[in-house]
């Protein structure tokens, strides 16, 4: 309970300095989510359809979008979150790769994020990992709710489980093997499903570089 609090603090902090570099440095405007839209729908951050006169132009393409925020980590890869273990539901649920309405992910570096749409990262893996766009063409088009859908996808991963080439993280080796998925123990109570990518082919694939101040 104490690293979730942790985690979340962390996680605040970091919204807070990237949505200030784009109101002060870029000139947008910003609003966050609320801890429902957090929670469900996966973003932080929504960039309004105004921006300031002296905005930065380049960064017009972020209008009307939602971000989600993220660290990324120093040992040359960043993970993937394919399903991820819910206390709240007692159960797996789709990572926030996978859900969630958020239009671009911006992760963390030193000294700037590196701001990368969604849909290319979810490409990236389903080019590597082919099953898992068949899984998720079985629900796009039944007639269901957004949160139903989901629901029916994080089971249909679970029922082919089997079916996946995967490591645990904690014999991973010192690259990202695409072709392979990781399963990790965060909680102690079932694993998450992780993919792991080159922190080289996060910049290859970015939309923006946002500076740090």
């Amino acid at each position: 309970m104490k690293k979730r609090k942790e985690d979340y603090e962390k996680g605040v902090r970091l919204e807070d300095k990237f949505e200030t570099i784009l109101q002060e440095e870029y000139g947008l405007d910003t609003s966050r989510s609320t801890r429902d839209q957090d929670r469900l729908e996966g973003w932080d951050i929504y960039v309004g359809e105004y921006m300031h006169e002296d905005a930065n132009v380049n960064i017009v393409n972020l209008l009307g979008s939602r971000i989600d925020v993220k660290g990324i980590k120093g040992d040359g890869y960043t993970w993937l979150e394919l399903l991820a273990y819910s206390s709240q539901i007692g159960d797996r649920k789709l990572g926030w790769l996978l859900r969630g309405k958020a239009d671009y992910i911006a992760f963390e570096r030193a000294n700037d994020f590196l701001v990368i749409k969604k849909s290319n990262l979810k490409d990236f893996v389903y080019n590597k990992i082919p099953l898992l766009q068949e899984l998720e063409d079985k629900t796009a088009n039944l007639d269901a709710s957004l949160e139903n859908k989901e629901r029916w996808f994080c089971n249909d991963i679970c029922a082919a489980w089997g079916l996946f080439d995967m490591i645990d993280d904690r014999h991973r080796k010192d690259e990202a093997l695409y072709e392979i998925l990781y399963t990790r123990w965060q909680y102690d109570h079932m694993p998450d499903l992780l993919f792991k990518i080159k922190n080289s082919d996060l910049v290859n694939m970015s939309d923006f570089i946002i500076k740090k101040r």
